[in-house]
């Protein structure tokens, strides 16, 4: 029998339904990480303009110096950045506009290396490699991004119909991260985000090449860096925390469901606990990343970018 949408089911507990008080946006700190927000800035940009962020990651390629990858991946197991009681916040993290200033995507400069060299060392050529490990973990971020803006949508839309100020997305955030009751919501959207970043991740690797890489691209080198790059982010997902790595779960056929889901219990519209959304959220259905382009990193302009050094 097929697997298709109907077949979906999510393996973890979802939230009970439970009146939410007023609250306020307190310090900025970003999920899943309890140091310091304000790491320093190696790059940044806003808007259309990535040539700094492509600078600092020419930078950081030619400082590595790697060259060729190997003619044969070693015998060696694939490591990602982060234990396996964390996930992909230990290397980047979103910061919603509700915090102001603090607005944005932050990319750690060492996870970019570490993802990068993995690939590298499995046969990725070495400017792709950096690009694949940037799409990863930017796409995955971008998922957070565009379900915080789908709920404003959502909460504009009950605002207009009701008169009333509805601040959902900000309770449940905050009733999901740091109260812990709907640890499976919470964990269903960061599956939801590694899903995402993977779709990034074989985009830039069948893209046309980097600026700086002139032989044209055929079939084979394609299908060649798709494997790689699927077998070693898959490997490094897997060995994360419940949740991230749960990524295969709302993968294609049930991507549209899952995501459906999120943003239905994300709002919690009835006391039966029976979420249903309410409004256009048409543009959560299609969170697949940017179109990437030769030379092009494939980001949203709407949303600010740093590397940082953490």
């Amino acid at each position: 029998m097929t697997r298709n949408e109907r077949d979906w089911y999510w393996p973890y507990p979802l939230p009970e339904w439970q009146p939410l008080p007023e609250r306020t946006p307190g310090n900025p700190r970003a999920p899943g990480r309890q140091e310091d927000n304000n790491p320093r800035v190696i790059a940044s940009s806003e808007g259309e303009d990535t040539s700094s962020i492509e600078t600092a990651i020419e930078v950081m390629r030619r400082k590595a110096g790697r060259g060729k990858p190997p003619p044969a991946p070693p015998d060696q197991t694939i490591l990602p950045p982060w234990s396996p009681d964390d996930g992909t916040d230990r290397c980047a993290w979103y910061m919603s506009f509700r915090f102001g200033s603090a607005f944005g995507i932050y990319i750690c400069r060492d996870c970019l290396i570490k993802i990068s060299d993995s690939l590298w060392t499995q046969g990725l050529e070495d400017e792709r490699a950096w690009r694949v490990a940037f799409a990863f973990l930017y796409g995955h971020e971008l998922f957070h991004y565009r379900v915080d803006r789908g709920v404003e949508l959502l909460e504009n839309c009950l605002a207009t119909a009701t008169g009333v100020a509805s601040p959902l997305w900000l309770h449940r955030w905050i009733q999901t991260r740091h109260n812990k009751p709907g640890l499976g919501l919470d964990l269903l959207e960061e599956a939801c985000a590694n899903q995402q970043g993977l779709v990034a991740a074989l985009k830039m690797a069948t893209a046309d090449d980097p600026v700086s890489l002139k032989h044209k691209r055929t079939k084979a080198n394609n299908d060649r860096d798709k494997v790689i790059t699927e077998a070693v982010l898959k490997v490094m997902m897997n060995k994360s925390a419940p949740g991230y790595r749960d990524f295969e779960n709302v993968s294609r056929p049930f991507t549209s469901k899952a995501q459906d889901e999120l943003m239905s219990w994300y709002l919690l519209l009835n006391a039966r606990g029976a979420g249903s959304a309410l409004g256009p959220i048409q543009e959560i259905r299609r969170v697949i990343p940017l179109s990437v382009k030769k030379g092009n990193l494939g980001t949203d302009p709407s949303v600010p970018l740093k590397i940082v050094d953490c």
